[in-house]
């Protein structure tokens, strides 16, 4: 059976949104949070805040979408609410000239997207087989790389012209392609039974548990003043110290309980992805700060050098989904894990443009290897009852690490006075998620007969 490449494409509108979205988020908000607060490591902060939100909203979102049932389908309610409200509340961002109520407008705006990701997400490997997977993946991301690549190229230089036209546009444009997806995407008519229920509240409760101990050991800290010479001595003051080790009991308590009820391969390959999000998101968060500050850039520079990351990526998405097919989701994925770890490291030696051009370049093709493969292997390490809530997983573990990167990213950052720094530490979450990708033995596309193949997309 041949992949279905028209309703593969129109099912990537809904991620051609989100990575708009995402783009002028994470590269044009720390700009706007630098107005109002001086500190790398507090930028980081407020940049992961939302993010607490996802980790915590998205896996159940993802696993209540499976046991859903409604006459329009189990995943477009989800992404009927959320993403035009998102939209509204992304559109407030920039216009917000009081602190708390630009906050409020982020927190809001990632609240609903998490309401919104893993259902349209998840909606791909409902309506397509398992072998077929990593080639409707890189289709997929093609049409998110495109939405990437316009919000880089187009977004700085709105951004420098207005503050408030990459945000209005962005948010026109994932309005526009949700209605697209809702009139042209039908979602099968048959409904699995969900065996994941009970793993839904755990989720709750390890969530709930994770962020209340991580708020006691950091007033604990701060209140006592433990270890604050330390801190003091290590960082450029004694609370982020305590953000940090707040972050680390935070994280630690999530996979404490999370790896004692997945399999071993799940637990490997969730590490990894863990790993190598840490990695890419430490780097994007800080990069327009980066071409400003080290590279003297401007921000539509800067924005330009970071759509030619996205020009590869997008180039070699598709490619990356077929040469899986062929040669194993595993090999390709611990290819692009090597690729980003000597291009990223590289970046530490020089603040050559034409030099930083280039490695953008290749870097684009090794995150397309990893990123296409990636949750097609979650998927057919799941079930297909359990897609939504495996869905919600990956993108737990995602946020997990875009919670913990920058602010740990931004105090190297208040350390060494230096943003380039980065490029020092950033190398070796990406060397980590490689060997963790060595342990993982499942996650290949399944064998599948025809009649199942027919079954599985039939509308």
């Amino acid at each position: 059976m041949k992949l279905d490449f028209k309703k593969t494409f129109l099912i990537g509108l809904g991620f051609f949104g989100v990575s708009i979205i995402w783009m002028v988020y994470n590269t044009l908000v720390p700009l706007i949070l630098e107005k109002y607060i001086a500190s790398a490591t507090i930028i980081g902060l407020f940049m992961t805040f939302d993010n607490i939100l996802a980790v915590t909203v998205q896996p159940i979102i993802g696993a209540v979408s499976d046991k859903t049932k409604t006459r329009i389908g189990r995943r477009m309610p989800y992404i009927l609410i959320g993403a035009p409200i998102a939209a509204l509340f992304f559109i407030f961002i920039p216009l917000a000239e009081i602190f708390w109520i630009l906050i409020l407008a982020i927190v809001m705006m990632n609240l609903f997207m998490a309401l919104y990701r893993s259902p349209v997400i998840a909606l791909m490997p409902d309506v397509t087989p398992s072998p077929l997977r990593s080639k409707a993946n890189g289709i997929i991301n093609f049409m998110g790389g495109v939405g990437a690549i316009i919000a880089t190229l187009i977004g700085g230089r709105l951004f420098d012209m207005n503050h408030e036209l990459p945000f209005s546009g962005a948010a026109v444009i994932l309005v526009a392609a949700v209605i697209l997806l809702y009139y042209t995407v039908k979602e099968p008519k048959e409904i699995p039974k969900e065996k994941g229920e009970d793993f839904t509240w755990k989720l709750v409760r390890i969530s709930s548990i994770a962020i209340v101990f991580g708020l006691i050991t950091y007033f604990t800290f701060n209140s006592l003043g433990l270890m604050g010479d330390l801190f003091a001595r290590l960082f450029s003051s004694a609370y982020q110290g305590y953000i940090l080790v707040s972050l680390v009991v935070f994280t630690g308590i999530v996979f404490f309980f999370l790896f004692r009820m997945v399999e071993k391969s799940a637990i490997f390959i969730f590490l990894a992805i863990f790993f190598w999000f840490f990695g890419y998101n430490g780097v994007e968060t800080f990069f327009t700060l980066y071409g400003k500050h080290t590279l003297g850039l401007g921000t539509g520079t800067t924005t330009q050098i970071l759509s030619v990351f996205i020009v590869s990526f997008i180039l070699f998405s598709i490619p990356s989904g077929y040469f899986a097919t062929k040669f194993g989701r595993k090999k390709t994925i611990i290819g692009g894990l090597v690729g980003m770890t000597v291009f990223i490291g590289a970046l530490a030696f020089t603040t050559n443009v034409t030099f930083v051009y280039i490695i953008m370049f290749l870097g684009g093709i090794s995150w397309a290897a990893i990123n296409i493969n990636s949750i097609a292997m979650i998927w057919d390490i799941s079930t297909e009852e359990m897609l939504g809530l495996y869905t919600g997983l990956y993108y737990f573990f995602s946020m997990l690490a875009q919670t913990v990167s920058p602010p740990i990213i931004g105090i190297v950052k208040d350390r060494t006075g230096e943003y380039q720094s980065m490029f020092y530490v950033v190398p070796f979450f990406f060397l980590a998620a490689l060997i963790m990708m060595l342990f993982v033995k499942k996650g290949e596309a399944k064998e599948m007969t025809t009649a199942e193949m027919m079954e599985q997309v039939e509308v």
